[in-house]
């Protein structure tokens, strides 16, 4: 596995050309949101793993987290990450990439230099991008629904989708919401309260751009063998890592990948949040809000509302500090279906990146996603 990262590292430019580096067949896709922004799908239609496979293939759609792209899910190869380990089982897998992103930035009318680009939060992503994904894929594989994995970010979208667009309730079979994002109230973000008030008073703009072919600076900086320890160590310190849960090849990649752009809503979206108990739609101010929403106040998600065709599976960790235990507890008291899955010990990233993701979190998740199909056609 490490010499397979090792090589990845020394020439990675996309994580298409990371799954053919692993003989997996990809696809590119282009899908138009109703607001014109075009967002690039990855497609693993097969696995060079799977024999025998049924078929049509029942599908699986992946998100991402934010500043993150669908190059996190295949960083960690083959052997655990979740878009191989669900190619190998016969699975058709879609993974999905927000607006603004690496591989999302383009719209049909305007640039990505000029701030009204950069006019959205993951409230967007939830109303618009996310159900024209599925619709994309769920017209290209000819199937009237998918399983659902959302990561962080991933599962806010999800969460924001169903509530304000409940119809998408009938396209998910199952929905699996690693480290969900939504109540916030305890959220520990470590860039301090000062950071947090200037971020605040940002307007809409660009954040944390990683353009392929533009190595940032931490690559760049980062690439040099004396600073590589140093880089590891820094990395582990930011994200409050055990230094034993990540190995310093991935590390060196997530640096190559992430951030992959962001607008400053999103962040400012979520640090609206903090210190409530609510999860609630974007705050412009009072006068903005009066017009838009009617009321001084953002209106709360309608959760409702959010009733896939079986229990939403939420997993969390004691020792996650952006989304807390406290909080996904919270969330699934508003849900009116769901399963816990605790895992004591995983920080916010370490739900992608753990060296025991394959075993904790990835192939429990392939097991239950598997055994809907099984049962289904019993």
């Amino acid at each position: 596995m490490f010499i397979g990262l090792f090589l990845v590292y020394s020439w990675y430019t996309s994580g298409p050309e990371i799954l053919a580096s692993y003989n997996y067949p990809v696809e590119e896709h282009s899908v138009e949101t109703t607001d014109n922004y075009i967002l690039k799908l990855v497609h693993i239609p097969n696995s060079p793993n799977a024999r025998n496979a049924q078929s049509p293939k029942p599908v699986v759609f992946m998100m991402h987290g934010m500043s993150g792209s669908s190059d996190s899910y295949l960083l960690i190869g083959p052997s655990d990450g979740l878009p191989y380990l669900l190619a190998d089982a016969g699975f058709d897998v879609w993974l999905g990439n927000s607006r603004g992103n690496t591989y999302s930035r383009l719209h049909k009318y305007m640039d990505p230099k000029h701030k009204s680009f950069w006019n959205f939060s993951w409230h967007e992503m939830g109303t618009r991008d996310l159900p024209a994904s599925i619709d994309y894929v769920l017209d290209r594989t000819s199937q009237r629904s998918l399983h659902y994995v959302g990561y962080s970010q991933g599962a806010t979208q999800f969460l924001v989708m169903l509530s304000m667009r409940p119809e998408y309730n009938e396209k998910i079979k199952t929905s699996h919401l690693t480290a969900p994002a939504a109540f916030l109230r305890n959220m520990s973000t470590g860039l301090g309260s000062i950071v947090e008030k200037v971020i605040l008073a940002f307007d809409d703009r660009e954040w944390f751009s990683n353009r392929h072919g533009i190595p940032s600076w931490a690559s760049i900086f980062c690439s040099v063998r004396p600073m590589k320890s140093i880089c590891a160590a820094l990395f582990m310190m930011v994200y409050g890592i055990n230094g034993d849960q990540i190995s310093k090849a991935i590390i060196m990649l997530i640096l190559k990948t992430l951030p992959a752009g962001i607008s400053s809503r999103q962040l400012k979206h979520y640090l609206q949040l903090k210190g409530s108990s609510r999860f609630c739609m974007y705050d412009h101010g009072k006068k903005t809000n009066r017009l838009i929403y009617g009321s001084s106040w953002p209106p709360d998600y309608p959760l409702k509302y959010v009733k896939p065709k079986s229990p939403i599976n939420l997993y969390y960790s004691s020792s996650d500090f952006v989304v807390s235990e406290e909080n996904v507890l919270l969330l699934a008291e508003k849900l009116s279906l769901c399963e816990l899955h605790h895992i004591p010990y995983y920080s916010h990233i370490e739900f992608q990146f753990a060296r025991a993701v394959g075993t904790t979190l990835n192939r429990p998740i392939v097991k239950l996603i598997s055994k809907y199909e099984t049962d289904r056609n019993k």
